[in-house]
């Protein structure tokens, strides 16, 4: 073990944050998909929990910059798979509003491309993919960090789909 020694270092306390940054509600953001985990929450059941990055830089409730790889950048989107009456055609509906995004698939008799099915294998194939979401503030008690509310692909922001 090592010997103790007197405290020797002055950390500026009164000028950090200690909450999570929080994108401005409603924003528009390019993100970067990092894949997905099933977890299971004791006594409820299963969810899909989705990761996504932020590409670029987005302001934040307080009028900051959140930069990629900073704090309050990293986005997760948990898809329940339990709870309501037909929990599993929710968890699709939403998978698929995921794979629409990313892959710029659509709905079958759509002139967009048919769906995967979705697994491990499309899970790892998506990542880096990038698509943009819109942004929201949850009003929740003990919410930490953004929801994702909507997905879009690529081709519906540069075709004049984008709102700040």
């Amino acid at each position: 073990m090592s010997e103790a020694k007197p405290l020797s270092i002055s950390l500026p306390t009164s000028t950090t944050k200690t909450s999570l940054p929080m994108i401005r509600d409603g924003s528009v953001v390019k993100v970067s998909y990092q894949g997905a985990k099933q977890k299971t929450i004791e006594g409820k059941g299963d969810i899909i929990e989705h990761e996504f990055h932020l590409v670029e830089p987005a302001q934040s409730t307080d009028g900051e910059v959140i930069n990629p790889g900073k704090l309050g950048s990293k986005l997760f989107h948990p898809i329940f798979l339990f709870g309501g009456e037909d929990p599993m055609t929710r968890a699709t509906r939403s998978t698929n509003r995921i794979l629409d995004a990313l892959l710029g698939t659509g709905d079958p008799g759509s002139s967009k491309p048919s769906r995967p099915e979705f697994n491990e294998s499309l899970v790892n194939q998506m990542k880096g993919a990038t698509c943009y979401v819109n942004v929201k503030v949850p009003t929740r008690e003990g919410a930490m960090g953004n929801e994702i509310s909507s997905f879009r692909h690529e081709s519906e922001i540069s075709a004049g789909g984008q709102s700040a």
